[in-house]
């Protein structure tokens, strides 16, 4: 996945379905790596944040592998 203009911060990935009860436990708030692209793994999820300080549409992509 790609973000044009910001940088993200990569708060968790994992494998199979997210399940928002058990996943949110594992989030990296405190000093999560910084990205403009990641990749998510095959059959799994990526959480990411990034701040929308850029005026105008954002272009967020993924290309498959």
């Amino acid at each position: 996945m790609h973000l044009h203009g910001h940088n993200m911060f990569v708060l968790a990935q994992g494998h199979g379905n997210y399940d928002a009860a058990r996943d949110v436990a594992r989030y990296n708030l405190v000093d999560p790596p910084v990205r403009n692209t990641v990749l998510v793994p095959g059959i799994g999820w990526t959480v990411v944040r990034f701040v929308a300080d850029n005026p105008g549409a954002v272009m967020v992509y993924a290309l498959p592998l």
